[in-house]
This record gives structure tokens, sequence and C-alpha cells, in this order.
């Protein structure tokens, strides 16, 4: 038994250390181009390293390039001219692949936080989460304000308890409606009574501005869903994750602080919304929500009607590395199928449906 025992302590810090790393790939594919085109852009949502993942490496294939939106958020844009078009035969393929580390977020276990800290007004977080985003994240709606004052009452003025409590009422007070339809001004959530995962986020991330405390959505991609969660910031520790469509789910879950990313396998890609992205000198879309991918073309003459098919992948790496192959221009990509945003199967060793349910 003592042999037992011992053994079992040995083997704890090697099962602590070690790794899983995946390949995330992401790509559009544009086929049945005409003549006629003029102009192609492409636009993919980038990973990064965060609390919720570590990117060894990232090889994109040419000629994109990774640039960063006025918010901090990566993408990898595009930009194809006439010229450019009439060289390529056959499809049009943008692509990146990314070596990363998922990681599950306890915030509580992770940070000591003892001391409540007043904001720096002055740092780029505070600036950059606070206040109005078009007709989405309204601070000032009389509704939010009426809540918010009474919630702020209940917690006492305590920032991390008012910032649960805004998650329970959340959770507990509003109905998942219409999913998949992107994000909704906060007015016409209040009226519905709800909303998908994106909306949960954004009534939490309102009462949390409401009161001058820095919030934001959190968007993923996984192996069988698309979600979006909120964060809000406390001050010299960190971004605290919030789920209350989680909450909404699985009332007896405890989503507030903790967030399990292993485990379906999320990749965050953005933090902002109604985001502007430079694609070429002339040309910079905003988009209310990047999640997995946008796309624009320009033709002249005769009628113009391409395809454009994207791909996510989410395979398992042999390792953690910073010296992955470069990915050739118009390689075909792999397993995780998308349609319309949103993921449908997985292939490979593996098959599974929206459900995530495996099919032998």
């Amino acid at each position: 038994m003592k042999k037992s025992l011992l053994l079992l302590t040995l083997l704890l810090p090697i099962i602590a250390l070690a790794q899983q790393c995946y390949n995330f790939s992401n790509s559009i594919s544009v086929s049945n181009k005409c003549s006629g085109m003029t102009e192609l852009y492409g636009l993919l949502p980038m990973p990064v390293t965060n609390q919720y993942q570590t990117v060894y490496s990232v090889d994109i294939a040419a000629p994109g390039v990774e640039r960063t939106t006025s918010l901090g958020d990566h993408y990898v844009a595009y930009a194809y001219s006439k010229a450019d078009l009439q060289a390529i035969t056959g499809t049009v393929s943008m692509k990146y692949v990314v070596n990363l580390e998922p990681h599950d977020v306890n915030f509580w276990t992770e940070h000591n936080v003892t001391t409540i800290y007043p904001y720096d007004t002055s740092s780029e977080d505070y600036i950059r989460f606070t206040g109005a985003v078009g007709n989405i994240i309204v601070p000032s709606n009389p509704r939010i304000v009426q809540l918010s004052d009474s919630i702020y009452n209940v917690a006492n003025g305590d920032i991390r308890e008012y910032a649960k409590q805004c998650y329970l009422y959340t959770a507990t007070h509003f109905n998942y409606l219409s999913a998949n339809t992107g994000l909704h001004p906060i007015a016409q959530i209040l009226a519905d009574g709800g909303g998908d995962c994106g909306n949960f986020s954004t009534v939490f991330i309102c009462l949390m501005r409401a009161k001058n405390i820095p919030a934001r959505h959190v968007i993923a991609v996984g192996r069988n869903a698309t979600h979006v969660w909120a964060e809000f910031l406390l001050q010299n520790y960190g971004w605290v994750p919030v789920d209350a469509t989680y909450k909404h789910d699985y009332p007896s879950g405890d989503y507030f602080g903790i967030k399990n990313i292993v485990n379906p396998k999320l990749i965050v890609v953005q933090h902002g919304i109604n985001q502007t992205y430079q694609l070429s000198s002339s040309f910079s879309p905003t988009m209310t929500l990047l999640q997995t991918y946008g796309w624009w073309y320009w033709y002249s003459g005769s009628s113009c009607n391409p395809n454009a098919n994207q791909q996510i992948t989410l395979r398992t790496a042999a390792g953690c590395t910073q010296d992955m192959e470069t990915i050739p221009a118009g390689q075909p990509s792999g397993n995780l199928i998308m349609k319309d945003g949103q993921v449908l199967i997985l292939r490979g060793d593996k098959t599974y449906t929206l459900q995530g349910q495996e099919i032998k």
C-alpha cells in the first residue's frame, strides 16, 4: 500500500506538467470566380495568447497579413487585385494554422483577490471597455440604469458582489431565444426578454458599464459550436470570465470566474464588437461580430456568383511547437466544416453532430 501511494505521489507532478496542444486552422476557399471580378477580400479572426490559451506558433498562407484592431484584437487580412485574381487558376484560398494549448480558467484560485482597487481611468482597458458601442452596448438605457442601481444597492457598492448579482440576474430573468441571429440592440433584448449567448453577454456588459466597470464580450469557436461569454475587469488582477448563458442552461453550475476551455475545446478569437478591419488602403469594413470569417468582392460586366466555403479544423498536435511547417497557399484544409458561420460536423478519427454526439 505504501509503495502504491509513493508511486502515485511521484506521478502527480508529471501529470500536472503534461501539455496537450492542437493545430487550429481557419480558411476560406472562394470558387467560381468570374473573369470580371476586380477585387476580392477575406477576413479571418486570429487567436492570440491570453488566459484561455497559449499560442506557440502561427503560419499564414500568402498573401495574408496579420493586423491588429484599435481594441487590440488580431486578424488576418487578404486582398486581391484584378491582376492577382487573373493569375490564380481555380480556387482562391486564404488560410492560417495556429499551434496552441487551451487552458481551463478558475480566476479565484489563480488570483488571491483580497482588496478591490479603484480603476485606473487612464488605462487602455478602461478607455476601450467602458461606455457605449452603437445601439448594442448602451449603459445609459433607462431600464439598464434602473436595474444597475437596484442591484448595486443590494451589493452595497462592492464591485465583485455587484458583478456576481448581475450575472445571477441575467441568468434568471432572461430566456434563451433566437439562436444564431447575431448581436441585437440592447433595447430589443430587453423588449424580447432574452436572446442567445452573445445577447446574454450584452445584458451583463451593459450592467457593468452602467457603473463604469470595464466589461467586454469573449468570442470563441469550438469543435461543435460557436460561443460568446463576458468578462469584467478587476483592477490589478485581470479579466474575470462570466457566462450567464451557461448559468441559465445549467442552474446548479458555477460560471462566475470559472470557464472550462479544454473541454469542449473552445478557441478565443476576438474580444471587441463593432470593430473596423483594414483589409487594404482603400477598404476597411466594420463588422458587428467577427467570429468566423468575412469576405467581399467587386466585379464589372456580366453577373458574377462566386461561392465562399469556410472550414475550421481543430486537430490534436504531436506537441507544442514553434517550428511548424509553413502552409502553402491553396492547400485544402480539413475537418471542422462550417456553414453559415456555424460548426456542423467534425471528420477524421471521430465524427460529431452539432450536439457533440459521436457517430459510429
